[in-house]
């Protein structure tokens, strides 16, 4: 599989602050990421965020395991980067968060993911699993974000 990288961003009813705070809480993935099934902080960074994190996800009727290192330009931004797993050569992305318009409680929020599959799916499936995970990331970020 080629590796792709998709942009996508939507606002929301948040500051930047609580944006990244709902972000580096990756141990509550589960609760609101959809195909998010656990997750486990394996190491602590520096400002006590995950710098390192197993996660087990569920999709299209397949369980899968990776290990992704994390680093946080607090409060703008929180990356991360595949270390290992069973179904992608390459992971990496971030959510940037950016103020809105001079408000301070509307944020632009950026979720960025290049991903290549070490297993083998027809071009179409590959752009339509993409599309859902950029499209439930921030839909499912947005509604736990305001919803706190």
């Amino acid at each position: 599989m080629a590796t792709s990288t998709k942009i996508e961003s939507i606002l929301v009813e948040a500051s930047v602050q609580k944006c990244f705070d709902v972000c580096v809480d990756v141990e509550s993935y589960p609760q609101w990421a959809s195909g998010i099934v656990a997750a486990e902080v394996l190491e602590k960074g520096t400002e006590s965020f995950p710098a390192k994190v197993r996660f087990e996800a569920e999709s299209f009727g397949r369980r899968s395991s990776y290990v992704l290192a994390y680093s946080a330009d607090v409060p703008n931004q929180f990356a991360w980067s595949l270390v290992e797993g069973d179904v992608a050569r390459e992971i990496a992305g971030s959510y940037s968060f950016a103020q809105a318009d001079g408000s301070s409680q509307i944020t632009n929020v950026s979720y960025e993911l290049t991903i290549d599959l070490a297993v083998k799916l027809p071009a179409f499936i590959k752009r339509r699993a993409e599309d859902k995970i950029l499209q439930s990331a921030l839909a499912d970020f947005k509604q736990r974000v305001e919803g706190l």
